[in-house]
């Protein structure tokens, strides 16, 4: 199943789960309330945004009517050792169905680190609209969402390869079930007491709309904090509504010299399908830093 019309820039793929719900990768929505999905048959139904979350990259939809020719596919227990095979099963940006194979290469960020969203890292080619594919194990239960893919040997043009990213299936069962990650608690509730280093200056502004239902802003964050000393951290601003992470910025790598501080222009985005006041909060690895609010006209 794929999302949206077949263009590269345009589509993705998606998966019905339980309860007749479609999961797909949040960038996948294109920022709308709601979306275009289509079978492999051709046919097509709309689908409204029930809930996403920007941290793991994921989202559910509801169609407006079921999507009973659709295989449910059962969700595996956990997530597969280094060396596993996996398989995707997926939309393509060209008009075609793709099924890939290779294996596990590696688990990378989130409850692996925070440097980065967590995801399981593979061997598999990654093609243009395969997010929000499932990835499958040996038994073909679904053990991640593909939701993007890294670049490896980027400075060397012939050796280039695009290897395939997805969610991890702990991630996504906990996204489904509603559960607050362990970091995104830690992040709400340095919210709620209003915290903030005094070392640290976080400045946050709107500075359009890409859509009515998806802000974009910048973050200006100049930090000059003792504790980072002689560390190199990875910043990043989450935007949250209330326990939810509704947006984030690009992540900014930051090494602290003695007796400098540092200048860093974040861009980010926030998933705001109503107006209102969201918490801001900067995290400097795992550990939340600076607290600003954000006012979202409605």
């Amino acid at each position: 199943m794929g999302t949206s019309d077949y263009d590269i820039h345009g589509s993705g793929s998606a998966f019905v789960i339980d309860g007749g719900r479609v999961l797909t990768a949040a960038h996948c929505t294109h920022d709308r309330a709601e979306v275009e999905l289509r079978d492999h048959a051709g046919n097509t139904v709309t689908a409204t945004l029930e809930r996403v979350d920007e941290r793991i990259d994921a989202a559910i939809l509801l169609p407006e009517k079921p999507l009973s020719s659709d295989l449910r596919i059962a969700l595996a227990d956990r997530s597969p050792e280094l060396g596993a095979p996996v398989y995707v099963l997926g939309a393509t940006a060209f008009g075609f169905p793709v099924l890939t194979h290779g294996t596990v290469a590696a688990h990378v960020g989130g409850r692996f680190g925070e440097a980065m969203g967590p995801m399981t890292l593979t061997t598999i080619t990654a093609w243009h609209g395969m997010s929000g594919a499932p990835m499958l194990g040996a038994d073909g239960n679904v053990v991640g969402l593909a939701v993007g893919f890294l670049d490896v040997n980027y400075v060397d043009e012939e050796r280039r390869a695009s290897l395939l990213g997805a969610v991890p299936i702990e991630e996504i069962a906990d996204f489904l079930a509603g559960k607050i990650a362990p970091t995104v608690k830690a992040y709400a509730d340095y919210a709620r007491a209003g915290r903030s280093s005094d070392e640290i200056e976080l400045e946050v502004r709107l500075f359009g709309e890409r859509s009515t239902t998806h802000r974009w802003m910048d973050f200006i964050a100049n930090v000059n904090a003792p504790e980072l000393e002689g560390h190199v951290v990875v910043l990043r601003p989450y935007v949250l509504d209330g326990t939810t992470v509704v947006g984030q910025g690009h992540p900014c790598f930051y090494a602290r010299t003695r007796g400098t501080g540092a200048r860093c222009e974040m861009e980010g985005h926030v998933w705001a399908k109503h107006g209102g006041t969201y918490d801001v909060v900067l995290v400097a690895g795992s550990t939340p830093i600076a607290h600003r609010k954000l006012d979202i006209p409605g």
